[in-house]
């Protein structure tokens, strides 16, 4: 009994003892902590395997998509991107983070204007998913949340890069070079051209940007030159390190002279040319060369040689013309007049009566210079339409040839498309002071829009693109300046170059407002979006 009453005693006695209530605050103080700790750890571990995904996933889909600017296929793109997932998320390293390739990578049409996939049109976009999670028995895996039951976390993402038509340039304002663009002399860059190198830009001397003008290439740090706002005021609002992605214009000039040049074939820019050009209702200039003009049709093709070429007093509009230069022509093929011809031009034009000029067709709608000089109908029939008796004119027709091109100082090319398809000469395309192509009076009048293309090289002095003038050229560029120095000013210039593009001079650019032309390349850019509506449910 007084054994039991001893029990009773001592355990009345613990009970109010306290001194063990700091250890019980203390294992609850440590249990927090280490709450606390595993969340910081383990979320942060969440965190970075994300973004290890994430960034995987968007070099995954802009390889795809790059693939695609580069004219390669669905399945190319689909390789691309899985290679690239494979060296920035090796599966010994990561563990498995695709379900299906063919699912989970995934190329389709995106449609820039709506932000949407479509069902139709061209690929021109790469979805890329990347998970770490049940799906692919990949989680991952907790540290100290384990503890309260967390463990383990389902990640996934999702890439997508489309090629897209870039809203910086358009192709029809400014200068696009894969090569360097080199201006030598002091340049004055307008609101709204575009002046992008692929390779490197230099700026030889001081020049201006005004507001909403650019300077681009992929690295504007290695531009040189007087590169900064200081010597070259608003260059830094103008610069920006851009990747262009432009069309081979080698392959791009060929496909418009295999469309232009093929009845059988057809394409945009076919269509946009002769909508606007329909064929001439006087194709009297044709039969005098023995061209059989019963059939002929709005777009069809007229061979010519190149002695049947001078002998035309005029090339009829809504055609395209392929005039071939063989042996004993020479390799070049002269636009316009000689000055003997042009000062007999103007002579027998002086003498002639008003009845006599209108006779011979000088009436500025279907305007037929003197006898030695060739003319086509012109788009204009306003005042000022009429072409000088003294100057070749070709307008409202394609002219397609293996012959090198040199145009005379009699030569104005307007609402015309001309391609040389000759190599191998140091410049294809050459042209003398007083050579015109666009709209001399530069008033960015659209019937007056010249589109020039050569296989080859272009050297011609600043006056023959002065405005609505555009030039596709494979080789080198390059532009002479004025000789008394002052700036030569171009409105609505658009050069693309697979090669260098050179100004010499001074040189001032600005913007007609034209747009994007179908005649012209396309200038688009790799960017990541995130499309508001899709038709493939993860």
């Amino acid at each position: 009994m007084s054994g039991l009453l001893a029990c009773r005693r001592a355990a009345r006695g613990f009970c109010r003892d306290e001194a063990g209530a700091g250890t019980v605050f203390a294992l609850f103080g440590i249990t927090l902590c280490l709450m606390l700790a595993g969340m910081a750890v383990d979320y942060s571990n969440a965190w970075r395997q994300r973004e290890i995904l994430r960034l995987s996933a968007d070099v995954a889909a802009h390889a795809g998509a790059g693939v695609l600017a580069r004219g390669g296929t669905a399945a190319g793109a689909m390789v691309a991107a899985n290679t690239a997932i494979e060296l920035n998320t090796p599966k010994e390293k990561y563990g498995r983070v695709l379900y299906d390739a063919i699912e989970d990578i995934r190329p389709f049409h995106y449609d820039f204007a709506s932000n949407r996939e479509l069902l139709s049109g061209p690929i021109n976009a790469v979805s890329v998913r990347l998970e770490r999670n049940d799906r692919v028995r990949n989680p991952v895996p907790t540290f100290l949340l384990r503890l309260i039951g967390q463990d383990d976390w389902n990640i996934a993402v999702e890439s997508v890069s489309a090629v897209v038509p870039t809203e910086r340039c358009q192709s029809s304002e400014g200068v696009f070079a894969h090569g360097p663009l080199t201006l030598d002399g002091k340049s004055m860059v307008g609101t709204k051209v575009c002046l992008h190198s692929q390779k490197l830009v230099s700026l030889q001397q001081p020049s201006s940007f005004a507001s909403d003008s650019g300077l681009s290439m992929p690295d504007m740090g290695r531009c040189s030159g007087f590169c900064d706002d200081s010597s070259s005021p608003g260059y830094d609002a103008a610069a920006a390190s851009v990747n262009l992605v432009m069309p081979e214009t080698a392959t791009f000039i060929g496909d418009l002279v295999d469309s232009f040049g093929d009845p059988k074939k057809n394409s945009s820019a076919e269509t946009q040319f002769f909508t606007a050009h329909p064929l001439a209702a006087d194709l009297s200039a044709l039969d005098e060369l023995g061209v059989d003009t019963t059939k002929l049709k709005t777009g069809d093709v007229v061979p010519l040689t190149a002695t049947l070429f001078q002998r035309a007093r005029s090339l009829p509009a809504g055609l395209v013309y392929k005039v071939t230069c063989g042996a004993e022509d020479g390799a070049v093929l002269r636009i316009g007049l000689s000055t003997a011809e042009a000062e007999a031009a103007l002579m027998a034009a002086e003498s002639m009566s008003p009845e006599e000029m209108a006779m011979a067709g000088g009436d500025g709608v279907d305007g037929v210079s003197a006898p030695a000089a060739s003319d086509t109908t012109s788009s204009d029939t306003g005042a000022g339409a009429d072409p000088a008796p003294d100057h070749f004119v070709l307008a409202g027709s394609v002219l397609l040839s293996n012959c090198a091109f040199h145009f005379t100082s009699t030569a104005e090319i307007r609402d015309a498309l001309m391609i040389s398809t000759r190599t191998g000469l140091d410049a294809v395309l050459t042209a003398e002071e007083g050579a015109m192509a666009g709209d001399p009076a530069m008033a960015c009048r659209a019937s007056r829009q010249a589109v020039i293309m050569a296989l080859g090289a272009m050297t011609v002095p600043a006056g023959f693109t002065v405005s609505n003038a555009s030039f596709v050229i494979a080789g080198p560029v390059r532009i002479g300046g004025l000789p008394d120095g002052v700036p030569a000013l171009h409105r609505g210039l658009a050069i693309h170059s697979a090669a260098e593009v050179q100004f010499a001079g001074a040189h001032a650019f600005e913007s007609c407002g034209s747009g994007s032309s179908a005649l012209l390349p396309t200038l688009d850019v790799i960017k990541y979006v995130i499309p508001t509506q899709t038709f493939v449910s993860r």
